[in-house]
């Protein structure tokens, strides 16, 4: 079996939806003609009870590479995540990140009420 070990620095992005909290961090490569780089995003999930704030950057301790499978009409799908056992944050963006992948909302906690 193959063993993964995950460990640096990363952007968590939170999206809050009916009432759980689903987590991503971007991956990035230089494109081959160094134009620019690709970016992919990838699940993020950590142990229970644990809750991190959008925009927040962490430094994985101790983490590692996992799936879950699901059918829909009768094919198998895959999804890759990061399970995130250990880590610490390094700190709290003030603004919401520009960066926000599709399909997710900048949470802002600056409001008055």
């Amino acid at each position: 079996m193959i063993k993964t070990e995950i460990t640096g620095s990363t952007k968590i992005f939170r999206n809050d939806d009916k009432g759980f909290a689903n987590y991503v961090t971007s991956l990035g490569k230089q494109k081959a003609d160094k134009s620019g780089y690709d970016n992919a995003y990838i699940e993020v999930k950590f142990k229970k009870g644990v809750e991190v704030e959008n925009g927040t950057l962490i430094e994985i301790a101790k983490g590692f590479l996992s799936f879950r499978q699901y059918e829909v009409e009768g094919k198998k799908r895959t999804v890759w995540y990061i399970m995130v056992l250990d880590f610490d944050t390094e700190y709290m963006d003030k603004e919401p990140p520009q960066d926000i992948p599709d399909n997710f909302t900048a949470v802002n906690d600056n409001v008055p009420f």
